[in-house]
């Protein structure tokens, strides 16, 4: 194909632990990448760069916005996901038809001020507005677009404590066990049900006297 532009890639540092992602979306225009990232122990992110081409036929944007969302149907709901690239919609109409795309995805598009003359073609889209602040834009000088920058704040998963209580069974006198179990009264009940839960009963409090439950 002959055709100038175009184009998406992700830098990583060294430190983050990441891994691409295919996201199966059968598109003819649209292009993008998709990593899982993750930083020492928390919580991983995906971040998927995208350039749409600046074709402006009503059915082009028309499958790219269809696109676009079969994209963000496809990321895992429970994890920080992030959008971010060219999107080149230059019009008030078409950016609506995004925005209500997100809308329904419960997604947020966070630029807010133009990336390029007087149209905001770069964005920033997430699934957690709220771990994404800072969001800028900067003059590079190598390109006729502003770069667009935000900062992220990954919370700490909680573990909560988990106890184990356990019985040492080295400690039980068997031959005393036994003859308690031995003096167990023999009651008849009504059902098998009561009957097995009556034994069941009478040597958990046996055990606890000679193996106590400890953590």
């Amino acid at each position: 194909m002959h055709k100038k532009g175009g184009g998406v890639g992700i830098l990583v540092k060294k430190n983050l632990k990441c891994r691409l992602n295919n996201i199966d979306v059968s598109t003819a225009t649209l292009e993008f990448i998709c990593m899982t990232i993750q930083l020492d122990f928390l919580p991983s992110f995906n971040i998927l760069c995208m350039y749409r081409p600046p074709v402006y036929s009503k059915h082009t944007i028309d499958n790219d916005l269809e696109n676009i969302n079969d994209i963000l149907l496809l990321l895992p709901h429970d994890r920080h996901n992030i959008l971010t690239g060219d999107f080149n919609l230059r019009t008030d109409k078409t950016i609506k038809k995004l925005n209500e795309i997100l809308s329904k995805c419960n997604y947020e598009q966070l630029v807010q001020t133009p990336t390029r003359g007087s149209s905001l073609l770069d964005l920033i889209i997430t699934n957690f507005p709220n771990s994404l602040n800072n969001v800028q834009t900067y003059e590079t000088n190598i390109t006729d677009h502003l770069m667009v920058i935000t900062q992220m704040t990954i919370a700490k998963v909680k573990k909560h404590s988990t106890y184990k209580l356990l019985r040492n069974y080295k400690l039980i006198d068997y031959y005393r066990f036994g003859t308690e179990v031995l003096q167990v009264e023999e009651v008849k009940m009504n059902t098998c049900v009561q009957q097995l839960e009556y034994i069941n009963n009478n040597l958990l409090q046996i055990f606890n006297k000679y193996a106590p439950k400890e953590s």
